[in-house]
């Protein structure tokens, strides 16, 4: 699998308490954070599809 990085800004503390758990569990932040992302996108990338098929129609109905 090819990686790429990229940058966010989040509360300090907020990344504190994650690196703390992550090192607890023995994991590294990456990977993790890699986890969160791909649950997330699974969740949330159908209702994309769907609106995007919704408004295709919506523009096939227009004059």
């Amino acid at each position: 699998m090819q990686t790429d990085q990229f940058k966010a800004y989040i509360d300090r503390q907020l990344k504190q308490r994650f690196q703390a758990v992550v090192i607890y569990q023995g994991r590294n932040m990456s990977e993790v954070i890699s986890e969160l992302i791909e649950q997330w996108v699974k969740e949330n990338e159908p209702q994309m599809i769907e609106e995007l098929l919704q408004q295709q129609q919506q523009s096939d109905k227009e004059p």
